[in-house]
């Protein structure tokens, strides 16, 4: 599943890296500089995911690595 899933430009791979590396401590703005994403950008996608909007692709997406 390498298809866009939202206007920021990260795929579901990237959102999931992203949040460990929020959980692990890593600042949005240090992880922004990893992806070509505005600090902006990283944050509103971040709110995304973690309100749940993104839930139905991930689990896609899981379901398809463990096929």
């Amino acid at each position: 599943m390498k298809g866009r899933c939202n206007i920021f430009r990260l795929t579901i791979p990237q959102i999931l890296e992203v949040n460990r590396r929020i959980q692990s401590g890593d600042s949005v703005s240090r992880i922004a500089e990893d992806y070509p994403i505005s600090v902006q950008s990283m944050t509103e996608t971040m709110k995304k995911y973690y309100s749940g909007l993104f839930e139905p692709a991930i689990s896609q997406y899981w379901r398809r690595q463990q096929e």
